[in-house]
Protein backbone atom coordinates (compact mmCIF):
# COMPACT_ATOMS: atom_id res chain seq x y z
CA UNK A 1 0.00 0.00 0.00
CA UNK A 2 1.57 3.30 -1.13
CA UNK A 3 2.01 5.97 1.89
CA UNK A 4 0.37 8.75 2.13
CA UNK A 5 2.57 12.65 1.19
CA UNK A 6 -0.50 14.36 1.65
CA UNK A 7 -3.33 15.47 2.93
CA UNK A 8 -5.56 17.63 1.43
CA UNK A 9 -8.28 19.10 3.41
CA UNK A 10 -11.88 20.93 2.30
CA UNK A 11 -12.10 24.45 4.77
CA UNK A 12 -16.09 24.90 5.27
CA UNK A 13 -17.32 22.10 7.70
CA UNK A 14 -14.26 20.33 7.85
CA UNK A 15 -11.57 22.63 9.26
CA UNK A 16 -14.00 25.69 10.21
CA UNK A 17 -16.98 25.30 12.16
CA UNK A 18 -18.79 27.95 9.76
CA UNK A 19 -22.18 25.93 10.01
CA UNK A 20 -23.90 28.61 12.34
CA UNK A 21 -22.62 31.54 10.22
CA UNK A 22 -23.97 30.29 6.78
CA UNK A 23 -27.79 29.57 8.02
CA UNK A 24 -27.16 33.08 9.67
CA UNK A 25 -26.88 34.67 6.52
CA UNK A 26 -28.81 32.28 4.36
CA UNK A 27 -31.79 32.93 6.79
CA UNK A 28 -31.14 36.78 7.35
CA UNK A 29 -30.47 37.84 3.66
CA UNK A 30 -30.36 34.96 0.92
CA UNK A 31 -34.00 33.66 1.60
CA UNK A 32 -35.48 36.62 0.68
CA UNK A 33 -33.12 38.14 -1.57
CA UNK A 34 -33.92 35.01 -3.73
CA UNK A 35 -37.20 34.08 -2.48
CA UNK A 36 -36.37 31.04 -0.92
CA UNK A 37 -37.65 29.08 2.06
CA UNK A 38 -35.73 29.98 5.17
CA UNK A 39 -34.19 27.33 7.43
CA UNK A 40 -35.72 26.09 10.69
CA UNK A 41 -32.76 25.91 12.94
CA UNK A 42 -34.56 23.41 15.13
CA UNK A 43 -34.41 20.93 11.69
CA UNK A 44 -30.51 21.66 11.42
CA UNK A 45 -29.61 17.94 11.92
CA UNK A 46 -32.25 16.37 10.08
CA UNK A 47 -31.55 18.59 6.95
CA UNK A 48 -28.14 17.00 7.40
CA UNK A 49 -29.02 13.26 6.37
CA UNK A 50 -30.47 14.70 3.02
CA UNK A 51 -29.03 15.12 -0.45
CA UNK A 52 -27.87 18.63 -1.17
CA UNK A 53 -30.55 18.24 -4.63
CA UNK A 54 -33.22 17.28 -2.09
CA UNK A 55 -32.74 20.09 -0.20
CA UNK A 56 -32.21 22.57 -2.68
CA UNK A 57 -35.46 21.70 -4.54
CA UNK A 58 -37.62 22.25 -1.09
CA UNK A 59 -36.21 25.17 -0.18
CA UNK A 60 -36.10 26.64 -3.87
CA UNK A 61 -32.72 26.99 -5.07
CA UNK A 62 -32.66 26.54 -8.84
CA UNK A 63 -29.88 26.04 -10.64
CA UNK A 64 -30.04 29.27 -11.82
CA UNK A 65 -29.91 31.14 -8.80
CA UNK A 66 -27.45 29.24 -7.43
CA UNK A 67 -24.33 30.81 -8.99
CA UNK A 68 -25.73 34.04 -7.59
CA UNK A 69 -26.27 32.98 -3.97
CA UNK A 70 -22.57 31.23 -3.41
CA UNK A 71 -21.52 34.63 -5.15
CA UNK A 72 -23.65 36.43 -2.35
CA UNK A 73 -22.80 34.11 0.15
CA UNK A 74 -19.16 34.03 0.21
CA UNK A 75 -19.48 37.86 0.31
CA UNK A 76 -21.25 38.37 3.11
CA UNK A 77 -19.21 35.91 4.79
CA UNK A 78 -15.56 37.73 3.86
CA UNK A 79 -17.03 40.67 6.39
CA UNK A 80 -17.93 38.27 8.91
CA UNK A 81 -15.05 36.14 8.97
CA UNK A 82 -14.17 37.13 12.37
CA UNK A 83 -17.12 34.55 13.56
CA UNK A 84 -16.34 31.68 12.29
CA UNK A 85 -14.76 29.34 14.78
CA UNK A 86 -12.05 26.46 13.84
CA UNK A 87 -13.41 22.77 15.01
CA UNK A 88 -11.60 21.46 18.63
CA UNK A 89 -8.41 19.14 17.55
CA UNK A 90 -7.53 21.27 14.34
CA UNK A 91 -4.65 23.24 15.67
CA UNK A 92 -3.06 20.18 16.86
CA UNK A 93 -3.55 18.26 13.88
CA UNK A 94 -2.34 20.01 11.63
CA UNK A 95 0.91 20.83 13.96
CA UNK A 96 1.31 17.19 13.90
CA UNK A 97 0.85 16.66 10.44
CA UNK A 98 3.67 19.10 9.50
CA UNK A 99 5.84 17.13 12.00
CA UNK A 100 5.20 14.10 11.15
CA UNK A 101 6.81 15.25 7.41
CA UNK A 102 2.97 15.66 5.68
CA UNK A 103 2.39 18.26 3.12
CA UNK A 104 -0.87 19.75 3.68
CA UNK A 105 -2.92 21.78 1.14
CA UNK A 106 -6.36 23.17 1.01
CA UNK A 107 -9.15 22.70 -1.89
CA UNK A 108 -12.76 24.56 -1.34
CA UNK A 109 -15.24 25.84 -2.87
CA UNK A 110 -14.84 29.56 -0.67
CA UNK A 111 -12.70 31.56 -1.86
CA UNK A 112 -8.92 31.55 -1.55
CA UNK A 113 -8.92 34.65 0.37
CA UNK A 114 -11.51 33.74 2.44
CA UNK A 115 -9.38 30.84 3.11
CA UNK A 116 -6.09 32.27 3.67
CA UNK A 117 -7.70 34.96 6.23
CA UNK A 118 -9.05 32.13 8.32
CA UNK A 119 -5.67 30.14 8.76
CA UNK A 120 -3.73 33.40 8.87
CA UNK A 121 -6.00 33.75 12.06
CA UNK A 122 -5.64 30.47 13.82
CA UNK A 123 -1.68 30.71 12.79
CA UNK A 124 -1.97 27.29 10.67
CA UNK A 125 -0.99 29.01 7.34
CA UNK A 126 2.62 28.54 7.58
CA UNK A 127 1.90 24.53 7.68
CA UNK A 128 -0.05 24.31 4.19
CA UNK A 129 1.88 24.10 0.92
CA UNK A 130 -1.01 25.58 -1.20
CA UNK A 131 -4.62 27.15 -0.76
CA UNK A 132 -7.09 26.74 -3.85
CA UNK A 133 -10.19 28.05 -3.96
CA UNK A 134 -12.62 29.11 -6.40
CA UNK A 135 -14.30 32.31 -7.42
CA UNK A 136 -17.15 29.85 -10.56
CA UNK A 137 -19.23 27.95 -9.81
CA UNK A 138 -16.60 24.25 -10.62
CA UNK A 139 -17.11 20.29 -9.97
CA UNK A 140 -14.44 19.83 -7.06
CA UNK A 141 -13.03 16.69 -9.13
CA UNK A 142 -12.42 19.51 -11.71
CA UNK A 143 -10.62 21.50 -9.15
CA UNK A 144 -8.84 18.31 -7.88
CA UNK A 145 -7.28 17.51 -10.98
CA UNK A 146 -6.22 20.82 -11.90
CA UNK A 147 -3.83 20.58 -8.56
CA UNK A 148 -2.48 17.14 -9.39
CA UNK A 149 -1.78 18.38 -12.52
CA UNK A 150 -0.47 21.71 -11.27
CA UNK A 151 1.91 20.61 -8.06
CA UNK A 152 2.64 17.06 -9.85
CA UNK A 153 1.42 15.24 -7.43
CA UNK A 154 0.87 11.45 -7.25
CA UNK A 155 -3.16 10.68 -6.50
CA UNK A 156 -1.99 7.36 -4.81
CA UNK A 157 -0.45 9.55 -2.56
CA UNK A 158 -3.20 11.71 -1.40
CA UNK A 159 -5.48 11.72 1.32
CA UNK A 160 -8.63 14.45 0.58
CA UNK A 161 -10.28 15.17 3.73
CA UNK A 162 -14.01 16.61 3.62
CA UNK A 163 -17.60 16.94 4.77
CA UNK A 164 -19.97 16.47 2.33
CA UNK A 165 -21.34 13.75 -0.45
CA UNK A 166 -19.63 15.74 -3.38
CA UNK A 167 -16.18 15.05 -1.88
CA UNK A 168 -16.63 11.34 -1.61
CA UNK A 169 -18.18 11.67 -5.31
CA UNK A 170 -15.27 13.80 -6.55
CA UNK A 171 -12.63 11.87 -4.94
CA UNK A 172 -14.07 8.46 -6.45
CA UNK A 173 -13.62 10.22 -10.06
CA UNK A 174 -10.03 11.14 -9.42
CA UNK A 175 -8.63 8.09 -7.87
CA UNK A 176 -8.03 9.70 -4.53
CA UNK A 177 -8.33 7.97 -0.95
CA UNK A 178 -11.23 9.86 1.10
CA UNK A 179 -11.89 10.77 4.81
CA UNK A 180 -15.37 12.12 5.63
CA UNK A 181 -16.04 14.01 8.93
CA UNK A 182 -18.84 13.56 10.52
CA UNK A 183 -18.50 17.23 12.32
CA UNK A 184 -19.74 18.63 9.12
CA UNK A 185 -22.62 19.52 6.67
CA UNK A 186 -23.32 16.19 6.19
CA UNK A 187 -24.49 13.39 8.79
CA UNK A 188 -22.60 9.91 9.24
CA UNK A 189 -25.70 8.03 7.55
CA UNK A 190 -25.74 10.32 4.68
CA UNK A 191 -21.86 10.22 4.29
CA UNK A 192 -21.69 6.07 5.12
CA UNK A 193 -24.12 5.93 1.61
CA UNK A 194 -21.34 6.53 -0.22
CA UNK A 195 -18.79 4.97 1.07
CA UNK A 196 -15.94 6.61 1.50
CA UNK A 197 -12.11 5.36 2.57
CA UNK A 198 -13.01 6.63 5.76
CA UNK A 199 -15.70 7.88 8.46
CA UNK A 200 -13.92 10.17 11.11
CA UNK A 201 -15.82 11.22 14.10
CA UNK A 202 -12.73 13.23 16.00
CA UNK A 203 -9.61 15.33 13.97
CA UNK A 204 -7.45 12.79 15.84
CA UNK A 205 -8.53 9.61 13.93
CA UNK A 206 -7.34 11.10 10.53
CA UNK A 207 -3.71 10.10 12.33
CA UNK A 208 -5.28 6.80 12.65
CA UNK A 209 -6.25 6.43 8.89
CA UNK A 210 -2.76 7.38 8.33
CA UNK A 211 -1.25 5.05 10.60
CA UNK A 212 -3.23 2.33 9.36
CA UNK A 213 -1.75 3.22 5.40
CA UNK A 214 1.57 1.91 6.66
CA UNK A 215 0.65 -1.52 7.20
Amino acid sequence: MNKIEWVIFDLDGTLANSMALIVDIYNQDIAEKFNCKKVDKTRVDEYRMRPPTEFFREFGITPLKFPFILFRAKRLMKARKEEIEIFSGIPELIATLHQQGIRLGVVTSNSTQNARDFLERYRLIQYFDFIQGSRLLQKKDKKLRRILKKYDLAKERILYIGDEVRDIVACKKVGLQCGAVTWGQAHRLLLEQHHPDFILEQPKEILSALEKQKH
